[in-house]
């Protein structure tokens, strides 16, 4: 049932492409062959994000990989499995709840509130959401397995749930909190004493902390500059509380009121009145807290209230070490805490049923439902393209540099020059991700054939991350456009030495070769290229033209595996390929290629044209001419279909004669 809601919940979202983050994250990973580099933290790879020194996420990683490769470039692969992987996590808060609280009826209404609330359009919808699931999946499970233990001592169950911890907080770090949600359970609901609770959960501490010492001892190099680049503002305890209440008021009303939810929220500063008011607020609040743990009140709501509050541990570290974008929140970050509000929810609906008959406690229910449901409706079309989702965000979180970054990225790809600029100037803020701006600056000058301009924006790129791969593969990139091929090759290589993972370079590096005679060492760069990238499109076509002429087994194994690419493949590349078989005489490879062709992009009319002269040339003339015919309905004007229908026509009467 619950896979079924969240199909129809999230449909909607399927017809949505790619877009943010997709391409680094999903579209340019390295095959498969490659997951042993994704164990590596990242300051022995020289990370080209200086701010990824405390995320090493190997879980999330080769999960992405994995679907890169049997997924390839088919959007519609990712968003099913973000659908499904959702039901099951929903499921599991069902399951964890049933056995938490021994009430049914709460437990599916936490889920069913949980499930259809908009909030979870983000890890839904954003096609790499599915790294924030996961960890949530994983985490439950840990749970569901520590309850187990809890309850028989099982050290099967115990090793289950400490493994299941491991794997989460190696998903995303923000689950190292996971031993204070045990904490909770322990006290409130299993009504343990705390030095028993200290007992229980010393393990999940004990492993928690060798990572967290471990991580910063790898990041210490960077981790007094990050901090540096933080917000001045956090070095005044008062605003720092005033801002973090603010941060976290505006995300309670979004679950209140879900309105304007966006990825990332972030203020740079608020008046210090407000900033008073917030600690005040927030004061009394706590006031209360302290007032019913000391009076021992442990209700279920007391023990939701508290559920989501642990939810701010890491949002107050988090929200603070953004380098350079002042005070951040993600919704994300309280995936897991965010059960509590949705028990609070439900709980209140369960007290509501016992006031009044079922039939009204039905139609509370289904008004509820029916609401979240279409405010949920709404949000796809938010995430229809990033230049929607970001114009959306800006308007949401005009200080917040990545809608600027990612909504400039989108102007550039349509062509759209000066809007780019103008959003890649709004998104520099002095951080270490200026880098990224720089660069992109760099290429749009490089489009507009400023080549002067190009070298000051990579060169300053360069100076802002000396690490970055990228930048420097640029840089070669302008001066293989002014023909300087020597001085392109440097930056190529510079690039490989830096990030020996990276093709682009090595693509760069075959045409240098190419353009200046070096046949033999072009062939050696593409087989490299293959080797790092089994798939790698470029460097099929050149070794299969390559080898028809000299080794055609090979060149018809190369072949194959172009043809069982799950890469999204051009038509027009399928064509050519078709007709260096079809000038072969290699008349099955070539039928193969074409179809292929006319299955990706039936509206490509050169397939037609060729697959009609493969068939032509074999002399099967009622095939060539349905095969024009077919081609000419796509463009009556092109007078090349006609003009080999007429001599098709000719031909084959002369034959009957």
């Amino acid at each position: 049932m619950l896979l079924v809601l969240c199909f129809l919940l999230y449909g909607g979202a399927l017809q949505n492409g790619f877009m943010i983050d997709c391409s680094p994250m999903l579209l340019d990973l390295a095959p498969i062959e490659h997951w042993q580099s994704l164990l590596i933290p990242a300051q022995i790879k020289n990370s080209l994000d200086p701010g990824s020194e405390f995320a090493f996420r190997p879980v999330s990683s080769m999960t992405r990989l994995f679907l890169r490769h049997f997924f390839g470039d088919h959007v519609l692969y990712y968003h099913l499995a973000n659908i499904f992987l959702f039901s099951v996590y929903c499921f599991l808060i069902y399951i964890f709840l049933r056995l938490l609280t021994g009430s049914a009826t709460t437990s599916l209404y936490s889920c069913l509130f949980f499930c259809v609330h908009p909030i979870n359009t983000i890890p839904v919808d954003y096609l790499t959401g599915h790294e924030i699931i996961l960890f949530g999946i994983l985490g439950i499970l840990s749970l569901i397995a520590f309850l187990r233990y809890t309850e028989t001592g099982s050290k099967a169950a115990l090793g289950l749930s400490l493994l299941g911890y491991v794997l989460s907080f190696l998903t995303q770090e923000i689950m190292l909190t996971l031993p204070v949600y045990m904490a909770i359970i322990l006290v409130l609901i299993k009504r343990y004493r705390w030095k028993d609770v200290l007992r229980v959960i010393a393990p999940y501490f004990f492993i928690g902390a060798i990572y967290v010492m471990f991580r910063l001892t790898l990041a210490s190099p960077k981790l007094n500059y990050l901090l540096s680049q933080a917000s001045s503002q956090s070095s005044n305890p008062l605003t720092y509380l005033g801002i973090l209440a603010d941060l976290v008021f505006w995300y309670v009303g979004k679950l209140f009121v879900p309105d304007n939810i966006v990825l990332i929220w972030g203020i740079r500063s608020i008046p210090f009145e407000t900033v008073m008011r917030n600690i005040f607020i927030s004061g009394a609040l706590l006031i209360c807290l302290a007032f019913l743990i000391t009076r021992r009140r442990a209700s279920l709501n007391f023990f939701a209230l508290t559920w989501f509050l642990a939810g701010l541990i890491p949002v107050a570290v988090l929200c603070a070490i953004y380098p350079a974008m002042g005070f951040v929140i993600e919704p994300h970050w309280f995936f897991l805490s965010s059960l509590g509000f949705f028990i609070l929810g439900a709980n209140a609906l369960v007290q509501v049923s016992r006031v009044v008959n079922k039939k009204v406690t039905g139609v509370i229910l289904g008004g509820i439902m029916a609401a979240l449901f279409l405010k949920t409706q709404e949000y796809h079309a938010v995430w229809k393209d990033q230049k929607t989702y970001c114009q959306y965000w800006l308007n949401v979180s005009p200080e917040n540099s990545a809608p600027n970054f990612w909504l400039a990225e989108a102007y550039a790809a349509e062509g759209d020059y000066e809007n780019a600029q103008r959003f890649f100037a709004r998104a520099i803020n002095g951080g270490p991700m200026d880098w990224g701006v720089y660069s992109n600056l760099g290429m749009i000058a490089l489009q507009q054939k400023r080549m002067s301009l190009a070298k000051k924006y990579l060169a300053r790129s360069m100076g802002s991350n000396p690490q970055a791969a990228p930048v420097y593969n640029n840089m070669g990139v302008v001066y293989l456009r002014e023909h300087d091929l020597q001085e392109a090759e440097k930056y190529f290589d510079r690039a490989i030495e830096i990030d020996s993972r990276l093709v682009e370079p090595r693509l760069n590096l075959a045409e240098t070769a190419e353009r200046s005679g070096r046949v033999e060492k072009a062939i050696q760069i593409y087989e490299e290229i293959l080797r790092v990238d089994p798939g790698n499109i470029s460097g099929l076509y050149f070794l299969i033209e390559h080898n028809l002429g000299n080794d055609i087994s090979k060149a018809e194994q190369l072949s194959r595996r172009l043809l069982n690419s799950r890469r999204n493949v051009q038509a027009a590349t399928l064509t050519d390929v078709g007709s260096l078989f079809a000038g072969r005489n290699h008349i099955r490879l070539a039928s193969l290629f074409y179809e292929r062709a006319l299955k990706t992009d039936p509206s490509y009319k050169e397939v037609y044209l060729e697959s009609g002269k493969l068939h032509g040339n074999l002399g099967h003339w009622p095939e060539a001419i349905s095969t024009w015919e077919a081609g000419l309905e796509l463009d009556p004007a092109d007078s090349r279909f006609s003009e080999l229908i007429r001599e098709a026509k000719r031909l084959q009467s002369q034959g009957s004669d």
